[in-house]
């Protein structure tokens, strides 16, 4: 590094140098996330017709149904089967209690739906749209789901249902409109018949 091309020395220095070698940064390249759809929502079965009732749905016929579920799901069916293969019968994050799956996480025991589950938006409605719920945003909304009931990709499954609401974009301002200051009251008037208004009132019956 400081010798010339014929050998000769342009720097001599009195003491050892280290050199180090600083290999240039790798490029890291942006991956992508690539969302795969979800299978379309079961149309037929004991928990669509569940999902279909106009009253209030018991825990008794969701209960049925979640186990008609768990019977009639494929993924459902594989996995209370490596549940029931493993050691003591559950796995680190599954388990099989009352004919249904669990999921235990963070000290909570959640259902497990299926991904294609009419289940899944009798959850969402009472998530949601039910009186205690009233039309929460997709964070909360995502908690109270999460509460008792998990699924593969619930988040974004209750993005997209919390977005399609009528309700929410029929009530709620939009994102683009003005934003909230505080209030601007008018300039109080310094003399007397500064500001005059004057209301009428009409449309009043007549009196005998």
């Amino acid at each position: 590094m400081f010798a010339a091309p014929d050998g000769a020395l342009l720097l001599d220095l009195p003491w050892p140098l280290l050199v180090v070698y600083a290999p240039p940064a790798q490029q890291h390249v942006k991956r992508e996330r690539r969302t795969s759809s979800p299978p379309p929502i079961v149309r037929t079965g004991e928990a669509a017709s569940v999902r279909d009732l106009n009253h209030q749905i018991s825990g008794g016929q969701f209960l049925k149904a979640l186990q008609a579920e768990c019977v009639r799901s494929a993924p459902l069916q594989t996995l209370m089967k490596e549940i029931q293969e493993a050691p003591h019968q559950r796995t680190r994050d599954f388990c099989v209690v009352g004919k249904a799956v669990w999921r235990v996480s963070a000290g909570r025991y959640q259902l497990v739906l299926g991904e294609d589950s009419p289940l899944r938006e009798v959850v969402l409605q009472e998530a949601h749209a039910s009186v205690s719920a009233g039309h929460a945003g997709r964070d909360k909304t995502l908690e109270r789901v999460l509460r008792r009931f998990w699924w593969k990709g619930a988040a974004d499954v209750v993005g997209r249902w919390v977005s399609s609401c009528t309700i929410c974009q029929a009530v709620r301002p939009p994102k683009n409109s003005y934003p909230e200051r505080l209030l601007s009251p008018h300039a109080i008037p310094t003399r007397l018949w500064q500001v005059v208004s004057v209301d009428f009132v009409t449309g009043l019956p007549v009196t005998a």
